[in-house]
């Protein structure tokens, strides 16, 4: 288990419209905004209005202090904890949704965790301890931004080859694009993945496949506020998810190494409540 405290300018906000412009939403749907004034209508009507601007002031102040803890409830699991250290931020409790704690003899080098911290940066790299070049996951220097009403970190995956974040009609692999997971009870229609295209049921699960074919680790966001990540793929054949979410804290799951079975059946077995 590593916890501590990020203080002082440990959200990045500069150009920060720019990077949400240019760098979270898929370019194709950029050029479409930008293009056609009547599809940009529509897309204002039922996903998300891409033009608008992100602001942050004194309604939606930036968290300039953070507490964070990670530490591993078993030797299969990584568990994540980021907060507000000056503030009470919402999280389910255990008595709901079962929330696995961190265990005293587990190290976190039996997941292969290589952390990065300081008093202004906070990140870490994820693989396999037989194989440090199949690393699962990469958090560092990427985007971290905590506010009161806007949270954002982004991970680094080593494949394009990502699968869940239902209730939703898609196909089995997710594309690029911003999946909202919020019970809206919306008609059954094809997600083109714009945002708020989430059916009435809400799977904050992922599952990624690692640089070993048909070996997958799962990441599952336990969080109730609503959430929309948004995927993106880049050109060196690696994928970046953008958890973006507008309350709560950032706590997510990381399922070690395993087939689709393993994974899936372990994720299941870890939410069941406990009464």
């Amino acid at each position: 288990m590593i916890s501590g405290q990020l203080s002082a300018n440990i959200s990045k906000i500069t150009d920060f419209n720019q990077h949400a412009v240019e760098n979270i939403m898929p370019k194709r749907f950029l050029e479409l905004i930008e293009k056609d004034t009547v599809k940009a209508a529509n897309l204002t009507q039922k996903g998300v209005d891409w033009r608008s601007k992100n602001f942050f002031g004194t309604n939606n102040q930036i968290t300039t202090n953070l507490n964070y803890l990670i530490d591993m409830p078993d030797y299969r699991m990584l568990r994540l904890m980021m907060t507000d250290a000056n503030s009470n931020r919402f999280s389910i409790p255990d008595s709901l949704v079962n929330m696995p704690q961190g265990g005293s003899s587990m190290r976190l080098e039996m997941l292969g965790v290589t952390l990065s911290q300081g008093n202004q940066t906070f990140g870490f790299q994820m693989c396999d301890v037989m194989d440090k070049d199949n690393w699962y996951l990469d958090t560092r220097n990427q985007a971290l931004i905590f506010s009161d009403k806007y949270i954002q970190m982004d991970i680094l995956f080593p494949s394009q080859n990502l699968y869940g974040l239902g209730d939703r009609v898609h196909e089995f692999k997710l594309s690029p694009g911003a999946y909202s997971l919020w019970s809206s009870g919306q008609d059954p229609e094809y997600d083109i993945g714009l945002g708020r295209g989430g059916l009435s049921g809400v799977h904050p699960f992922l599952m990624v496949e690692t640089k070993k074919a048909r070996r997958y680790i799962g990441i599952y966001l336990r969080n109730s506020a609503a959430m929309t990540p948004i995927i993106r793929y880049n050109t060196d054949g690696t994928s970046t998810l953008s958890l973006i979410t507008i309350g709560g804290q950032i706590e997510f799951y990381v399922i070690g190494m395993g087939t689709a079975h393993q994974v899936i059946q372990y994720y299941q077995s870890m939410v069941i409540n406990k009464a």
